[in-house]
């Protein structure tokens, strides 16, 4: 199966497939900024994973750069990430005003 097909598909992804399919759609972030289309694909592609440390950083993206509402992987993240944790969590916790995501509104 190609990585269109489980973009697509409906079966519950591994951590590999869903690290396969990050990798595809991250540039694409990065380049055109999380536009809403991207968040809802992600978003649709994180109920078919269960819970891991590839879960719960992608649930803190889509809080940080998407302004959505935790699935509650964003308040798990994984002890590995040392000292990029607290800034993390520091981010994952910001309102900024005007009800932008904050990294949104970080990087304007």
């Amino acid at each position: 199966m190609g990585i269109l097909d489980e973009v697509r598909g409906t079966e519950i992804l591994s951590d590999d497939s869903l690290l396969e399919i990050l990798e595809l759609l991250t540039p694409i972030a990065n380049w055109f900024g999380p536009a809403e289309d991207l968040i809802d694909e992600i978003s649709k592609i994180t109920t078919r994973v269960g819970d891991g440390d590839v879960i719960s950083l992608i649930d803190w993206w889509l809080v940080v750069a998407g302004g959505r509402k935790s699935k509650g992987g964003a308040y798990r993240l994984p002890k590995w990430l040392g000292e990029l944790k607290a800034p993390m969590e520091q981010v994952r916790d910001f309102s900024p005003p005007g009800g932008l995501p904050p990294l949104i509104w970080i990087q304007r």
